[in-house]
């Protein structure tokens, strides 16, 4: 939690509660997109100004040119 500002001592438990159990749903989107839509959740402005909301590339080392992007929506 140390790139989460003001949260950098919190415990384990706390940060589970805070920012990662929660309701979702996983779907496949255009173009091999995965994405994660999550319920909402009171911190999540933490979340997206650190970053950890923003889109990216998932790659796995041992198989080469497979890449699928992330998104993440918030809200359901």
């Amino acid at each position: 939690a140390q790139w989460l500002r003001g949260f950098g001592t919190a415990s384990a438990p706390y940060l589970l509660s805070t920012f990662i159990r929660r309701p979702g749903e996983l779907a496949a989107a255009d173009g091999g997109t995965l994405r994660v839509s999550l319920a909402r959740l009171p911190h999540d402005v933490v979340l997206d100004v650190s970053g950890c909301l923003d889109p990216f590339e998932l790659q796995w080392p041992w198989v080469s040119g497979l890449a699928r992007r992330v998104e993440f929506a918030l809200g359901t």
